[in-house]
């Protein structure tokens, strides 16, 4: 039987001057419009990298986080590239570092995509398809995409007790 680990998902916000705290809503299409989603998500994996890093160098016990990649970062060819040298620069194991990427990001950006996941894959690291059922919800892509999870959008599911179509 394979172990099941603690896993965490990473979300991000924010802080204001004032120490307030801001909801991705209102920051992440800001930052979409500037061309800044991709500097975002590689601050973010470095920072999952770096904590995966110190962990390990405590001795602490071995912890799963999944990082949001938005659809602007997985069209970026070079970040399987930055995503392997964090690695190799840590040597943290790459099967504790795993990605979420949505059905539209990835079927948006198939190809590089399909490349980035089969390069991490190799290393350890695992993929979800998030939002799976919100987007184009094509099967057939399923087929193309190597991802190890599916996150299925919560509008097919909030009302699976009380309705029989869900």
């Amino acid at each position: 039987s394979e172990e099941v680990l603690p896993h965490s998902e990473i979300l991000i916000r924010l802080q204001d001057e004032s120490g307030a705290l801001i909801s991705p809503v209102e920051f992440i299409p800001a930052a979409e419009r500037f061309g800044l989603m991709d500097d975002v998500d590689r601050w973010v994996i470095e920072q999952v990298v770096e904590h995966l890093h110190q962990r390990q160098l405590r001795g602490l016990p071995d912890k799963i986080y999944s990082v949001n990649l938005s659809g602007f970062t997985l069209g970026d060819p070079s970040l399987a590239g930055f995503v392997e040298k964090a690695i190799d620069r840590t040597g943290i194991d790459a099967s504790l570092l795993h990605f979420e990427v949505t059905e539209t990001a990835a079927i948006r950006h198939l190809d590089s995509a399909v490349q980035f996941m089969r390069l991490l894959n190799a290393r350890g690291s695992r993929f979800y398809l998030d939002d799976f059922g919100s987007g184009l919800s094509s099967f057939s892509y399923l087929k193309e995409l190597p991802v190890d999870y599916l996150k299925i959008d919560g509008s097919f599911v909030r009302t699976m007790v009380e309705e029989p179509t869900s």
